[in-house]
Formats: structure tokens, C-alpha cells, sequence
């Protein structure tokens, strides 16, 4: 599927240097940029996600084809074998193991570059930077998550299906190895050779391509029964709400529910209606510049090669919908459909580059690079240079407790797991760290076990029940347990993440119970500190138990 840059219908040939500006200048400055904002975005802290997911990290091969063993997580067993790998590599150093992670990102980028420009796939050319230079791959590329290996995943296949038609079995092979890496990849694959088959394909070609693709999609349910289920099974069953959906009845009678719901796939995709508008203005004035014939303008017809993104992203997002109303698929965030983004990106190169190509103007090749690229990059550094990316300052809230070495550290639970893979790599640690939840994977602990295991002394509290604990009738026992954790030093410290205002008089009041004074001490980017003091001659008793129902109650936010 080469393009030839033959000039046709009379137009003038494209200047030499212009060739070189779609070939080459806009994948360099969009890999360049990627590595300038991905180290940038490198120096950046933990947060609960990837501290969860480190947890995991240095286990034996075959640990990660099961069920991992900390804090009910899960994710494709080849990507934790690679985010592993990346942080032995690193010797345990999270900004080394995001840069090696950009790394390895920038090659793949790079490699299939490479393979474009020797192919004249100026398309597949513009679709990669238009997909480096955007806000979601700089902060996926160096997060310790397996999210980076999405978009990459379904780049690599669709590239592969679009050059490589004649070597289905090749293809498909490539498929069953990013199936390890990607859940999501299994769509893309299930729903692009489909595309394929019905509208590329024909004759012989078509059957091959089928019955590899049965092939897989057996494979890939056996997998899915042996291996992927029993891995995701506690985060499904532990954490529920990216799975629930209101009765389908209630989307019919207000539809903006169901738009509420998808606002991350709806927002995440709304570059593509920019560009085409973009395009459509481009396309008006180019039109209004050259000589065109009608013949040029005439739309293809649905089936046609151009149209081939489309359909498929159209597909994909019917798909992803359908899932979830069948409570199979998760939609809670963006990180869900990261697979469409290079479907996303393909779809405006085809139609800018069909348009420019078909006026043979300069003008319009330099346009359509501008719009497509500039806005996204200037976000994205915009965001990186005022640290706007940055999720939580943990590092800043992890300075500040170490500038309190006499304090005793009370850790909330969402900041619990980053202090703890903080503390592990720092021979100057806080010395006094009053807690450390267990971390085991397991079933979620029902509301009144928690409040039962609250009030003894001899259970372990698990890191987990955050998502049990983070309601107004709940959350004030856990404040009141944590801080009676402190058994009455004369200082401590209550360090947050992800802290909720209104429970701010929850920390007040239940360090007022024991006699205390709770400031606050430290702020930053969604990170918060309490000071508590406690007069010396006020010890607390060890085996003091929470406050009753009533007292709770009159501490929680309203």
C-alpha cells in the first residue's frame, strides 16, 4: 500500500523540500518534542496507581500469568514483565525507570516510522506524530502502568494488517503476542480484520484471514478463561463502579446520562471533530486557490480504503458500548480507550493528507501540518512547563515529612502504598511511620467487618479498604483509628492524597477527642498535611477505641 507522489491532473509537481516536510521533519520534531515533554513529565512522583502497580514489581516470570499478590491488582502479564524488567534495570529509581520507559516508547515510534517512509505512508507518517505530540502519550509513556502498552499495541497491529495483507499469519502471530501486553488489543484485532475481510479481501486472501482470525479468538477466549479472568477477577469484583450502569430505561428517558457516562471516550476523541473542521476550512480556501476539477472531490464510496478508519473507529466505539451495557468492558476513564487513539489519529491523516495531496499545494501541505500538530504540542507543554500534569506532589509531601523527623507519620490510605515505596529506597527514611496496612490481594471486606476490624487491636487493616471507607458514615472511624495510632506523641503528622475537603473536620475532631489541635501544616498539588499536637502530659491509653456511632456521625461533613 504505497503512495506515489506522481503529480496528476495537470498540477505541479510538490517542491523537493515539501516531500521532505511530510517524509520526515514532522515524525522528527513530534519524537523530539515527545522526549523533551516525556523527560520533563519523567521527574514527576508516584501516585496510589503506579505505587500499587511498583508493589508488584521483581517477581518470578511466571508470578505474572496469575493473579497478582498485592493490593488487588492486574495487569497483561508481558507488560508487567517489561515494567519489571525496566525498574530492576533502573535499580529501583522511578524517574530512571520512566525514562527508560520513554525509551522504549520513542523506539517503537521511531521503528515504525522508519518502516513508513520506506513504504511512502505519509498517512500512517502524519498519524504517528499526531499521536506523540498529544497530553495522553507523554504522561502514558513514562507512567508505570500497563497503559502505554495500549496504544502501542493497536499502532502496531494496524500497521502491520495495513502493509502486511499477504502475510496473515505473521500478523495474526504479532497479535497473539500483543494480546499479553493489551487487553484491549483483542477489539482492535476482532474488529479491524473483520474491516478487512468484508471490504480489502477476497477470494482465498479472505478465507486465510478468517480462519486465523477464529483461530485467535479462540485462543485468545481460552487465555482469557486460564489466565486473564482469574488476574482481573478481584478488580472487578473489589472495585465495581467502572462496570455499573443504571437501568436501561433510564438512559432512554434522558440520554445525557448516558453522555455523562462516556464523557472520557466523547472528550478523548473530540480532537478528531477539530481537525475535520479544520480540514473543512483548509479544504475551502485551498479550493478557492487552485484549479480542481469535480472529479477530484468526488466522495468514495463506503467501502473504499479511505474509509477504512473510520469504520473501524465507528465500529470499535459501538462495540466498547455494547460491552458495558453487558457490565464487560470498564468505563470510568480515559486510560479505557487509549486503544482508539492511533484509530483516531489515522482517521484525520487520511483525510488531510487525500485533501492536500489532491491541490498539490504548498500551501495546503504547510497548513494541514500546522493545524494538526501545533495546537496539541503547545497543550501539551503548556501543561508539562506549568505542571499542570503532575497528579499528586508526593515528593513535596514526602520532603516535608522528613523535615519533621520527631513527628510520627500518620498515612492516610490512598498515600499509604507511595510512602511505603518511597521509604523502601531511602536510607534516610522517616523514622516514625505509625502505620503500614496489610497489602494482599483478597475480597473486599464488607463496610461493617471494616468497622468491626477498626475497633480492635489485633486485626490488620488493609490498604483495599479505601474503597469501602470513603463515605461520610465510614470514614471518620478509619480518621479516628488512624490518629489514635499516634498513641498521644506529642507530634504528628496526617498525610493525605486525594483528600476530600469535607473531611477536613474529621481530622479536627478526632484529634479534639484525645485532648489534640489538628492544623494544617503542609499544602500542595493534591497532597494535604496535618499537624496534630498533643500537650506531653496527655498520654494516650493503647487500647483506646474509636469514638461511638453518635460521635462520628457529628464529625462527618454534610
Amino acid at each position: 500500500m504505497t503512495e506515489s507522489s506522481t503529480p496528476y491532473c495537470g498540477a505541479a509537481p510538490i517542491p523537493a523540500v515539501l516531500l521532505r516536510a511530510w517524509n520526515l521533519d514532522p515524525i522528527l520534531l513530534a519524537l523530539l518534542f515527545l522526549a523533551i515533554a516525556g523527560g520533563i513529565e519523567s521527574a514527576r512522583g508516584l501516585w496510589q496507581d503506579e505505587s500499587t502497580l511498583l508493589a508488584n514489581f521483581g517477581l518470578p516470570l511466571l508470578d505474572y500469568f496469575g493473579p497478582l499478590p498485592f493490593y488487588d491488582q492486574a495487569a497483561p502479564p508481558l507488560a508487567m514483565v517489561a515494567l519489571s524488567t525496566a525498574y530492576g534495570m533502573a535499580g529501583g529509581s522511578i524517574m530512571a525507570t520512566r525514562l527508560l520507559l520513554l525509551a522504549l516508547n520513542l523506539a517503537l515510534f521511531a521503528g515504525v516510522a522508519v518502516a513508513a517512509v520506506r513504504r511512502k505512508d505519509r498517512k500512517v507518517l502524519l498519524a504517528i506524530a499526531m499521536v506523540a505530540v498529544t497530553p495522553l502519550a507523554v504522561r502514558y509513556c513514562v507512567e508505570l502502568k500497563q497503559y502505554g502498552f495500549e496504544t502501542q499495541a493497536s499502532l502496531l497491529f494496524l500497521v502491520a494488517l495495513r502493509w502486511l495483507p499477504h502475510r496473515a499469519g505473521l500478523v495474526m502471530a504479532l497479535a497473539a503476542v500483543l494480546s499479553f501486553f493489551s487487553y484491549s488489543i483483542m477489539l482492535v484485532v476482532g474488529v479491524a480484520v473483520l474491516d478487512a475481510i468484508v471490504f480489502r479481501f477476497r477470494g482465498p486472501l479472505a478465507w486465510r484471514w478468517l480462519a486465523l482470525l477464529v483461530a485467535y479468538t479462540l485462543g485468545w477466549l481460552a487465555c482469557y478463561v486460564l489466565l486473564f479472568q482469574p488476574a482481573t477477577a478481584l478488580q472487578t469484583a473489589n472495585y465495581p463502579d467502572a462496570y455499573e450502569r443504571l437501568p436501561l430505561a433510564d438512559y432512554a428517558r434522558n440520554p445525557r446520562l448516558l453522555l455523562v457516562r462516556f464523557q472520557f471516550m466523547v472528550w478523548g476523541q473530540a480532537y478528531i471533530a477539530g481537525f475535520c473542521g479544520l480540514l473543512a476550512a483548509l479544504a475551502a480556501f485551498v479550493a478557492s486557490h487552485t484549479r480542481i476539477t469535480p472529479a477530484m472531490w468526488r466522495l468514495q464510496a463506503l467501502g473504499e480504503d479511505a474509509w477504512q478508519p473510520l469504520r473501524v473507529m465507528a465500529a470499535l466505539l459501538g462495540l466498547v458500548v455494547l460491552l458495558w451495557l453487558a457490565k464487560l468492558y470498564p468505563v470510568s476513564t480515559d486510560r479505557q480507550f487509549l486503544f482508539l487513539m492511533p484509530i483516531g489519529a489515522l482517521l484525520v491523516a487520511h483525510g488531510l493528507v487525500a485533501a492536500t495531496e489532491a491541490t498539490r499545494s504548498s500551501l495546503a501541505i504547510v497548513a494541514a501540518l500546522t493545524f494538526t500538530l501545533v495546537p496539541s504540542a503547545g497543550v501539551t507543554l503548556f501543561r508539562e512547563w506549568n505542571r499542570h500534569a503532575t497528579i499528586q506532589d508526593t515528593p513535596g509531601l514526602y520532603a516535608f515529612l522528613k523535615r519533621n523527623p520527631d513527628a510520627v507519620v500518620l498515612p492516610d490510605l490512598l498515600f499509604e502504598p507511595t510512602l511505603r515505596a518511597y521509604v523502601a529506597n531511602d536510607p534516610q527514611r522517616p523514622q516514625h511511620v505509625a502505620v503500614s496496612l496489610a497489602r494482599d490481594s483478597r475480597p473486599m471486606e464488607a463496610a461493617r467487618q471494616v468497622l468491626a476490624d477498626l475497633a480492635r487491636s489485633d486485626v490488620p487493616i488493609r490498604q483495599h479498604v479505601w474503597y469501602t471507607l470513603y463515605s461520610r458514615e465510614i470514614y471518620p472511624a478509619y480518621v479516628d483509628w488512624l490518629i489514635g495510632q499516634a498513641h498521644g506523641a506529642p507530634t504528628s503528622i496526617f498525610a493525605a492524597v486525594q483528600f476530600d475537603p469535607r473531611y477536613a473536620p474529621v481530622v479536627a475532631h478526632a484529634a479534639h477527642r484525645r485532648g489534640c489541635d489538628a492544623r494544617e501544616a503542609y499544602r500542595s498539588h493534591g497532597v494535604i498535611a496535618y499537624r496534630i499536637t498533643c500537650p506531653r502530659q496527655r498520654r494516650q491509653d493503647d487500647s483506646e477505641k474509636p469514638a461511638g456511632p453518635a460521635a462520628r456521625r457529628s464529625a462527618a461533613p454534610r
